[in-house]
C-alpha cells in the first residue's frame, strides 16, 4: 500500500519516499514521507499548500537530527 501511495505522489511530482519502522508489538510499519526541509516553517508552508491540493493526505511533522 505504501509503494502505491509513493508511486502516486511521485507521478504528481512530489518528493515522496518510504521509511520503514519497527514498532514493538506491532511489527514493521511502512511510513510515507514527503520531502526534507531545513526549517519547520518551510515544512508547514509546503504542507499547507499540499493539503489544499491533496486533501486526503494526513500530516504529521517530525524532526530528524542527522
Amino acid at each position: 500500500e505504501a509503494k502505491q501511495i509513493v508511486n502516486n505522489l511521485k507521478s504528481k511530482g512530489y518528493p515522496a519516499f518510504i521509511k520503514t519502522s519497527e514498532i514493538p508489538g506491532k511489527g514493521i510499519w511502512y511510513r510515507v514521507r514527503i520531502g526534507t526541509f531545513t526549517t519547520r516553517v518551510t515544512a508547514k508552508l509546503y504542507a499547507a499548500n499540499l493539503k489544499n491540493i491533496e486533501p486526503s493526505i494526513k500530516f504529521v511533522f517530525i524532526t530528524v537530527n542527522n
